[in-house]
């Protein structure tokens, strides 16, 4: 506290000459006995460059003040500070988070399009070796689901030669389909499938 009193207070280094002068410019040339007075004070002080009257009295005051609202600070740096809560507690009767079970539907329905696609794919190959027209094997085969998820220049590619492997083109298509980037998503639906057959209550991998 004597620091801070000392910077306040001292008459030429420290902040008080900035503080009273500022003091008596937001004061201005109002009219009133209180501020007649203060400003009397303020301008004092700026004349008494070793300390006089009344930078003693300002002192004196401050610190009283600060000296009263000590026990004040000392409780609240000394006050234990609350534990912070991260979590919710649990409730009684709360219900538990159920085990995320495996999405065998979503793995049965990319896998099985993969195998239909393939079929088609298989059977398209046949005709492929001969001559044949994009138009002829939609109008030979109108019931392919082949016909959904191929494009127009892709089948185009086929029919001109575009050599092509049935499991891998079949693959391709179906991640385009369910907007899948990698392949190994079909080797886990695959994984999950076999276990889910050996054995049914196993978690996802």
């Amino acid at each position: 506290m004597p620091a801070i009193l000392d910077d306040v207070c001292a008459p030429i280094f420290g902040q008080f000459p900035v503080t009273v002068r500022n003091v008596a410019e937001i004061i201005g040339e109002r009219h009133s006995p209180e501020l007649v007075l203060t400003r009397q004070a303020l301008w004092g002080m700026l004349t008494e460059v070793t300390g006089g009257p009344f930078t003693e009295n300002l002192k004196n005051c401050l610190s009283a003040y600060l000296e009263a609202r000590m026990p004040h600070w000392e409780a609240k740096v000394t006050q234990p500070k609350l534990p912070t809560i991260t979590g919710r507690p649990s409730q009684p009767g709360a219900r538990t988070r159920r085990r995320r079970t495996p999405d065998l539907e979503s793995s049965r329905q990319r896998l099985g399009l993969v195998d239909a696609l393939a079929t088609e794919l298989a059977t398209l190959k046949r005709d492929l070796e001969g001559f044949c027209t994009v138009e002829g094997l939609k109008a030979k085969y109108p019931q392919f689901i082949l016909w959904q998820h191929i494009q127009h220049a892709e089948l185009k590619e086929l029919v001109t030669g575009e050599p092509f492997a049935l499991k891998a083109y079949a693959e391709t298509l179906t991640l385009r389909k369910f907007g899948i980037t990698s392949r190994e998503t079909l080797k886990k639906d695959r994984r999950k499938l076999k276990l889910s057959r050996t054995n049914p209550g196993a978690p996802r991998s």
